[in-house]
């Protein structure tokens, strides 16, 4: 298990002033990312004493396994980049500054990606009832105005969905690497086999 459940239509429902519930769905969020960290830190430690070449046939053949569904193949690059950003960071020196600014530069375009695809969905929607309601829509486009409508609605949905995958892995991640008990020894040792693991997935 590498991200667990996509919760972005579970945090959709919940109103902005259902502190409760707010509150459940963060408690999960955390426990999500406690067991994914988990996960991801005994592959981590199997890969730190393994050989080099069976751990890596080992990562190349679940990363095949994990391209096979629908959208695997860029989710897995997707992982992978995260990976390798977050591994680096952990190095630190002028390597893991520079990965820190690419990272946060890579998230805000990502989120304006979302927001460019839902904004063309909306406008495109209230023109088309504009039209609708004042007479004006023809039949012979309205079809296509409703399936470019749809397609933008998709696309900023994927987008999102990748958004939040590529957040939980950043909180696995630091949540392995920034351990107060680690050695620096410890902590560079997981950092070079994260690399690995995110330079197979790309």
């Amino acid at each position: 298990d590498v991200f667990g459940e996509i919760t972005l239509f579970e945090r959709a429902e919940i109103p902005q002033d259902d502190v409760a519930k707010m509150n459940e769905f963060n408690r999960k969020q955390e426990e999500r990312v406690a067991y994914l960290a988990g996960v991801l830190l005994s592959k981590l430690e199997m890969g730190m004493k393994m050989e080099y070449s069976e751990f890596s046939n080992l990562i190349r053949k679940e990363a095949n396994d994990l391209s096979e569904g629908p959208g695997g193949g860029e989710l897995l690059h997707r992982i992978g980049y995260v990976y390798d950003q977050e591994a680096t960071q952990s190095q630190g020196g002028l390597g893991g500054f520079w990965a820190k600014i690419k990272g946060g530069g890579h998230v805000f375009s990502e989120q304006v990606g979302v927001l460019t695809a839902a904004s063309r969905a909306q406008a495109a929607a209230d023109r088309l009832e504009k039209e609708k309601a004042e007479g004006k829509a023809e039949a012979s486009t309205q079809q296509q105005k409703e399936e470019y409508i749809a397609q933008n609605m998709m696309q900023a949905i994927w987008k999102l969905g990748k958004l939040e995958i590529e957040t939980i892995v950043r909180q696995v991640c630091a949540k392995i690497l920034n351990q107060q008990f680690l050695t620096k020894t410890q902590r560079d040792g997981r950092a070079r086999t994260l690399k690995l693991i995110g330079a197979i997935y790309m």
